[in-house]
């Protein structure tokens, strides 16, 4: 078995560079769809986005959306 030299552990510049622009274009991803979560509801973001999402996810996500209602009327005590 073969050990990494310490000087193989290291990212060079320009992937280390590669990485943090790919975790800061996550970041602003989650921080939109976080935004958009908190301010609406799933509904009105499947309206909003209905020909960009495509007829299967909104279908998907209104019966989602259905069942949650549901489970959120069995729940209440």
């Amino acid at each position: 078995m073969q050990l990494l030299r310490p000087g193989a552990k290291k990212l060079t510049l320009i992937d280390a560079r590669r990485v943090m622009s790919i975790y800061d274009e996550s970041m602003r991803r989650v921080q939109l769809v976080g935004g958009l979560l908190e301010q609406t509801s799933i509904t009105d973001i499947v309206h909003r986005l209905n020909t960009a999402l495509g007829v299967e996810l909104v279908a998907a996500l209104s019966r989602y959306t259905t069942m949650l209602d549901v489970f959120d009327e069995v729940c209440r005590p």
